[in-house]
């Protein structure tokens, strides 16, 4: 998640409107922040009618361009910030090493666990991701009390979870997971029990998040309509994604062509404040961030370069 302070630096000025509540420009935002799938989803399915691809080879592309591609970023953030990498550089090099360490004992030993806990990051991850574009937001706007900043975090993380938890595909795969490691698996009933429990929080979460905005008008401020925004068009398009698409190696896609595109957008979008700050930046991180078409265009030919290998 992305600190709303780095990348709005007026988000300790007084709650005030600013006059302008977008990161890049209301349509640049919103094509590439907030209402992305209204373009991803049709182009998707456009593909699949004209028989362009398959969900299988969608799903392939994306995964490999998308989700692999767009954690060069943050490596290139990682080891191309020196001041970044000097104050961490223990973790920076450790973290690698035991990760493929990890890797490499469950693949020789079979272990599942390893799955398991990225599939949970996943969602983790998707849902924090929502939450710093809300608080950026809302940062820009002048809302920044502790109260909305918890209740912000508190509906993505609901909302998300709720998803999984009526995904008959998600929840499948969470109980395949279980039974590999040895869990007993839960009984008809009792997950129809924690379902309904599940809903009862989310109704509640949603409850409070409703009545602090509502007090928030009242007061004058309000909830920023870009957070709004981004968070009905992010958790939307999540439950839609896993709920209503029945085959999963399409749902995939879907949300991760949104989450992907985020993602380099706000990454991009720091860098490059941080290039013209005049941040001590190696000379990859220098070129990819300095601003115009061309450094643009680096940017995305190496997202898409590192994706391919």
């Amino acid at each position: 998640m992305v600190d709303p302070s780095l990348v709005c630096p007026s988000v300790t000025a007084p709650a005030v409107h600013s006059p302008n509540i977008w990161l890049l420009g209301r349509g640049p935002d919103l094509l590439l922040v907030i209402a992305t799938p209204a373009l991803v989803i049709p182009a998707m399915f456009g593909c699949l009618g004209l028989g362009l691809s398959t969900a299988a080879q969608l799903n392939e592309w994306v995964m490999t361009f998308g989700a692999q591609g767009h954690h060069l970023p943050g490596m290139v953030r990682a080891y191309g910030d020196r001041q970044l990498f000097h104050r961490f550089r223990f973790r920076f090099i450790a973290a690698p090493a035991l990760l493929a360490a990890a890797c490499m004992t469950c693949a020789v030993y079979e272990f599942q666990s390893l799955i398991f806990m990225a599939f949970l990051w996943g969602i983790w991850h998707a849902a924090l991701q929502s939450h710093g574009f809300a608080r950026i937001y809302d940062a820009k706007w002048g809302c920044t009390d502790a109260r909305t900043a918890r209740l912000d975090l508190l509906l993505v993380l609901v909302g998300f979870s709720l998803v999984v938890l009526l995904s008959p595909g998600r929840l499948q795969f969470i109980l395949q997971m279980m039974a590999q490691a040895g869990f007993s698996l839960p009984s008809v009933q009792m997950l129809s029990d924690v379902k309904a429990m599940g809903i009862a929080l989310g109704v509640i979460v949603g409850f409070l998040w409703l009545s602090n905005a509502v007090h928030s008008y009242a007061q004058g401020r309000g909830p920023s309509p870009a957070k709004v925004l981004l968070l009905v068009s992010s958790i939307g398009t999540w439950a839609w994604a896993n709920i209503a698409v029945s085959n999963i190696l399409l749902a995939l896609p879907l949300f991760e062509v949104f989450h992907d595109i985020q993602y380099l957008t706000i990454v991009w979008l720091f860098n490059r404040q941080r290039a013209k700050g005049g941040a001590s930046l190696g000379p990859l991180s220098r070129r990819g961030f300095a601003g115009g078409a061309r450094g643009l265009g680096l940017y995305v030919l190496l997202c898409l370069a590192y994706g391919a290998l």
